[in-house]
């Protein structure tokens, strides 16, 4: 019996060694894809919904959920990040801490608490809290970045804009765009939807503008943050018994419709995202539209959207982040009235 004892004390310290081993074999081997995913727009590579028994448990302990992550880098980074010279990247060259994969995970279990399982398109009205003007200075509460709009200028051409500009020129080669830079009248068609299920059309002529907006981000989130541009559009929104409902909607339901959606020829095919943006750091079309920043960085930019000129003084810039576009609780829902 004390040589069994003896053989079994002489392999404990063994056994903690490999359980030590193995813990910070996984520490140290950790990426991303091995650990809870939060909601986020196709453009970023952090994806997947939280299933209901988290969504429960987020709701419970809202902002103060930790996560069992190890210390430290969780991706060491291979390149070192410089605002002067910042490449796009498809991967996590730039390094992923900890610190903020747990400040996204937070949010991401905070949004998926509230907004559950919506389809896509779900809407609600905003806010009126949550409706900002120019110079206000916006919180995008996911990354620790600012926005604030400074200036809005209108124009009737986007001949005075670098075409390369519009992703290479792609986006402004649309048959709405002239030679000369100039803005042809286009048709649109709107499309109600009625109470019995039925649907009806109206066809007529209407005009673009392309508006630019100026803006400052800022940051103080102690890592490498991506920021999608192309996540930045507008929207018109119009005042209703203390909430601001979209344009569409609210027209639709003057003319006894349920709903009203809007195409146009000759155009973007998603007209009010942005269009043109004059900081890109890809020539790639496809990730044109995304750069980065990190604490104490400012990036003055700007923005240029195609906007039909009858919704144009009610229009507002928003951030669609991990949130639906347009959701009554959402940490992202800030509205910014451009005009």
């Amino acid at each position: 019996m004390k040589k069994n004892t003896g053989k079994l004390l002489s392999i404990i310290p063994l056994l903690l060694l490999l359980g030590i081993a193995c813990y910070l074999g996984n520490g140290t081997s950790t990426r991303e894809e091995d650990l809870p995913s939060v909601s986020q727009e196709p453009v970023d590579k952090e994806g997947g919904n939280l299933d209901e028994t988290e969504n429960s448990n987020a709701e419970e302990k809202g902002d103060d959920i930790e996560v069992d992550v190890p210390k430290g880098y969780r991706t060491e980074p291979t390149m070192t990040y410089s605002p002067d010279t910042k490449v796009f990247l498809t991967g996590e060259e730039y390094g992923v801490t900890n610190e903020q994969y747990q400040h996204r995970y937070n949010w991401g279990k905070k949004e998926n608490a509230v907004t559950g399982q919506q389809p896509s398109g779900w809407d609600e009205n905003v806010k009126k809290e949550n409706v900002y003007g120019i110079g206000e200075e916006v919180p995008l509460l996911d990354k620790k970045v600012y926005m604030k709009v400074n200036k809005v200028d209108i124009y009737d051409t986007i001949s005075e804009f670098d075409r390369y500009y519009f992703g290479n020129g792609d986006m402004a080669d649309v048959d709405m765009v002239l030679e000369n830079g100039k803005l042809d009248h286009v048709t649109r068609c709107k499309w109600y939807e009625l109470e019995d299920g039925t649907n009806s059309t109206e066809k007529d002529i209407t005009e673009f503008k392309f508006i630019v907006i100026e803006c400052t981000f800022t940051c103080d989130a102690n890592w490498v943050e991506r920021l999608a541009i192309n996540n930045f559009r507008v929207i018109p929104l119009v005042e209703e018994n203390g909430e601001y409902i979209p344009q569409y909607r609210y027209e639709a339901q003057n003319v006894g419709k349920k709903n009203m959606e809007i195409t146009y020829s000759g155009t973007p095919p998603q007209v009010y995202e942005p269009c043109m943006f004059d900081k890109p750091i890809a020539k790639r079309p496809s990730s044109f539209f995304h750069t980065y920043i990190t604490k104490d960085e400012v990036i003055e930019c700007k923005i240029g959207y195609f906007v039909d000129v009858d919704y144009l003084d009610n229009m507002y810039v928003y951030y669609r982040g991990t949130a639906n576009a347009i959701y009554t609780d959402s940490c992202l829902q800030k509205f910014i009235k451009l005009f």
